[in-house]
């Protein structure tokens, strides 16, 4: 079944279509038939027996922890207690949804971002030439950021753009038709509760009437694409004297190993 649903999700993933949304804000929800939750458990209920004297004692003679035997039943008892949880959402409701796209551009300069999807398993592909590229663009209305590292913007209005721009040599595109296609927009939409734009070091939040960063791919068309590797994990290993094996596919990518380029 899982393997079912991952080949339908990749083919579905292939084709741009309104009816692949992918939510990108909820909220927890109640469950109306069900709107608490009833836990119940075991409490212990102390037993007010100490222990059997071993020895006589009368009123008012001290009594010491050598004089008594341990109480041969189980010193606790139990009872069922029954918890009413009121603050119960185990349901969760869209607030916005997007379509899902063809696949994201990422300017070369996002280099830190290619590097977080790369080590979540996606993979990642970049430009072996510039090139024309009809794309849809968010610009932003209305932007408050976060107070705080790790939240998302207060506020961010977006106005979806349809334009052509030309993707320079070295900048990076990541396909949806792959596993993670629904990861893929959780990170790297803008106005995601769960992207990357939360995190201050990414520099992802953009000013009013600016163009966000990543771009979407809705529409087919041939892009000049070689495959991208991990060139600063393979550095490291390499500088730590270790082998790092070269395939037909990094050789391929070792052409060009990007530069910074800003869009």
């Amino acid at each position: 079944m899982v393997n079912e649903s991952r080949a339908a999700l990749l083919e579905k993933a292939k084709i741009d279509s309104d009816d692949d949304q992918v939510y990108i804000k909820m909220d927890y929800a109640r469950d109306e038939k069900n709107p608490t939750l009833t836990l119940k458990r075991f409490e212990n209920i102390e037993s007010p027996i100490r222990g059997i004297l071993k020895v006589d004692k009368k009123a008012g003679e001290t009594l010491q922890a050598s004089d008594i035997a341990p109480y041969p039943s189980p010193s606790a008892r139990q009872k069922v207690v029954t918890e009413v949880v009121k603050n119960w959402f185990p349901g969760v409701v869209p607030k916005l949804s997007v379509t899902r796209p063809l696949g994201y551009i990422i300017p070369e300069k996002c280099q830190d971002v290619v590097e977080i999807l790369l080590n979540h398993g996606v993979t990642v592909e970049i430009f072996s030439q510039d090139k024309t590229v009809d794309i849809e663009a968010y610009q932003v209305a209305d932007v408050v950021p976060a107070k705080y590292d790790y939240l998302v913007p207060k506020e961010l209005e977006v106005e979806k753009k349809i334009l052509q721009t030309v993707v320079k040599k070295g900048d990076f595109y990541v396909s949806c038709a792959q596993p993670a296609a629904h990861l893929i927009p959780l990170l790297l939409e803008p106005q995601c509760d769960f992207g990357l734009i939360r995190y201050w070091k990414y520099k992802l939040v953009p000013e009013k009437g600016n163009i966000f960063a990543f771009y979407r791919v809705v529409k087919s068309q041939d892009l000049p694409l070689i495959p991208y590797r991990n060139w600063l994990l393979a550095s490291r290993t390499m500088s730590a004297g270790k082998p790092f094996a070269f395939t037909p596919s990094l050789r391929a990518s070792a052409t060009r190993l990007p530069s910074a380029v800003s869009r």
